[in-house]
């Protein structure tokens, strides 16, 4: 009977051990796949505007992907990016420029703004690790960052817009006062004054 007991442990014991190792295995894997979700490709790494580089030739982005409306670019980060736009803004969280799935998603405009029209443009992306994405957005809450890291510019099809740091603010998205103010300029202009680092 003690033999038994022991034995039951013990395969119990190797049990355990063997599904730890698993689920680190598939944690070690899913942090290499996140990572690698947020790299550029080629196809496209090739077609990105370089800084000054005012005539971009726009139409090898359009033929990748349609829904492409912008590159964003912040000199010296790894802000540089393709910036996607479709008719809702939760497509693009989980989609990359193929419109294949990725954790990563991608970076893109909300779809109530017009790039060429509209004097203030909120563009989404995740904040990955690994210096991905948007990740280089929280090092402005240092202020030697912030004001070494200044400006970029934002690309469309048809104009070329210089960006330039003017605050930074750090904003809870359970903060009730930032949803519903889409189209209301004073109210954001009065929001980041009050909680802009700068």
């Amino acid at each position: 009977m003690i033999k038994t007991v022991s034995r039951c442990i013990d395969i119990l014991f190797v049990f355990v051990v063997c599904t730890l190792v698993l689920i680190l295995t598939y944690v070690l894997y899913d942090t290499v796949v996140v990572a690698n979700s947020s790299e550029l490709e080629e196809d496209i790494a090739v077609i990105e505007p370089k800084k000054d580089d005012d005539d971009f030739n726009f139409d090898e982005l359009k033929r990748l992907n349609s829904n492409i409306v912008g590159w964003i670019r912040i000199d010296d980060t790894n802000i540089n990016y393709p910036v996607l736009q479709t008719d809702d803004n939760s497509y693009y969280l989980s989609r990359n420029y193929r419109d294949e799935f990725s954790v990563a998603g991608s970076i893109f405009l909300d779809y109530r703004d017009d790039i060429l029209l509209d004097d203030f443009l909120i563009i989404y992306g995740h904040r990955m690790s690994y210096g991905k994405m948007f990740s280089d957005v929280t090092k402005y809450a240092e202020q030697g960052f912030f004001n070494d890291h200044l400006n970029g510019a934002l690309y469309s099809e048809d104009a070329v817009f210089g960006l330039e740091a003017i605050g930074f603010a750090k904003i809870s998205s359970n903060e009730k006062d930032i949803y519903g103010i889409h189209r209301n300029t004073d109210k954001i202009i009065s929001i980041l004054k009050q909680k802009s680092y700068y």
